[in-house]
């Protein structure tokens, strides 16, 4: 019985999870790299970097953004980018290394 319990009260908070986001007055990128451990820099502001597994989420107001994705030893990615206000905008990079 307890584990119906856990198994609903889960589905309830990611159905809630889910609602608030396309509820949400902003946007959000999610942002992967190859390889991990790029620095993030979305309208001049850094941002973090990307993770080993997964992707850096960043909560953005919606409209067009800037974003610049750096790493020692590799070339640099430079974009931009619109996002709506409850999108999520996936952003993955491969950076090519340098000779």
């Amino acid at each position: 019985m307890a584990e119906k319990v856990v198994f609903v009260t889960g589905m309830f908070f990611l159905l809630f999870l889910i609602i608030s986001k396309a509820n949400s007055p902003t946007g959000f990128a999610e942002i992967s790299s190859l390889p991990e451990g790029a620095r993030v820099i979305i309208d001049d502001v850094p941002r973090g970097f990307t993770p080993a597994s997964g992707s850096l989420e960043v909560s953005l107001s919606p409209g067009k953004h800037t974003i610049v994705i750096t790493k020692d030893g590799y070339t640099g990615y430079v974009d931009a980018f619109r996002v709506d206000r409850g999108e999520t905008k996936e952003i993955k990079v491969e950076l090519e290394k340098l000779n």
